[in-house]
């Protein structure tokens, strides 16, 4: 992490240069100071763009583990096919989106979304 020797309160940020399109330098964008990329500070500051495929990703939420008794419905859970699940539904995008709706088995409490 660098900081603008310039304007002191602004990060430098890593873009291409102004005066060489191919050339990656750090630059202020508040003032247009732009000094080289050290090659090992470069792969700090750009993300990977790699995408792995088939990872399964844990779901998380918070909330009462206890099942409100009018929130349960017949729905096979897929980890241990029990029929019987607690659901609920939260807005998880824009306001325009519709809901996400969540199953959590009564049985060994896994919890999935519909599909």
């Amino acid at each position: 992490m660098s900081f603008c020797p310039k304007c002191p309160d602004s990060m430098l940020r890593a873009a291409r240069s102004s005066k060489d399109v191919k050339k990656k330098v750090l630059k202020c964008m508040n003032c247009g100071y732009e000094t080289d990329l050290d090659p090992q500070t470069a792969s700090l500051s750009h993300g990977s763009r790699a995408v792995k495929k088939n990872v399964k990703i844990p779901l998380i939420v918070e909330g009462n583990p206890t099942p409100n008794p009018n929130m349960v419905v017949t729905m096979i859970c897929p980890e241990c096919r029990n029929d019987k699940a607690a659901t609920w539904q939260v807005q998880t995008r824009g306001g325009d989106e519709p809901s996400t709706h969540f199953f959590r088995c009564l049985k060994c409490h896994h919890t999935w979304r519909e599909s």
